[in-house]
């Protein structure tokens, strides 16, 4: 599998960035639900580092908004396709979805699942398609190791692909034959 770890000036941008979108979070109400043992402030700085890590690896550009991220478009766009970033701790993590009011209006044409495999050392481990996640089959509160508080649209490991329409990670690629 692909991995990148981040220098340490991305993970000091990183950990400033975060501190501003909980102050932003703070201030403007904003609800966000860390699932597991993790602290909000865990949680966003994670996200954030697999984001970064992801764009790395695809070279493309993140947002790097702190004030508006939420209202915002996605994480990132590969040749047109919005892309939603996710991250995990776990090795055998599952890519999660919130169900949410922005699940009915707008959802990006793919997810991807990140696994922070160590401190600042992020693994791309693929990519799975709104329309393939967003279905009942895959809404669910029991992740074998972890009771959720909120139900989640969640898949698998081995549900999710190493590339979208003739766009993959050439590493990953390489490494899977």
């Amino acid at each position: 599998m692909t991995e990148v770890t981040l220098t340490p000036n991305e993970q000091t941008f990183i950990k400033a960035l975060t501190k501003k979108r909980l102050q932003h979070n703070e201030k403007t109400g904003a609800c966000n639900t860390p699932y597991g043992d993790s602290t909000l402030e865990e949680v966003l700085l994670r996200g954030f580092s697999g984001e970064l890590a992801f764009c790395r690896i695809f070279n493309i550009f993140p947002s790097f908004e702190y004030d508006n991220y939420r209202n915002n478009t996605f994480d990132c766009h590969i040749n047109g396709l919005e892309i939603e970033v996710k991250t995990t701790n776990r090795q055998d993590g599952w890519l999660g979805v919130k169900d949410c009011p922005k699940i009915d209006n707008d959802l990006p044409d793919y997810f991807a699942l990140m696994y922070e495999c160590q401190p600042a050392t992020y693994r791309f481990m693929g990519f799975c398609s709104a329309s393939s996640i967003i279905n009942p089959a895959h809404y669910t509160t029991n992740l074998g190791y972890y009771q959720l508080p909120h139900p989640l649209y969640t898949a698998y490991q081995q549900e999710l692909v190493p590339e979208i329409r003739g766009w993959k990670c050439e590493q990953h690629e390489k490494q899977l034959s």
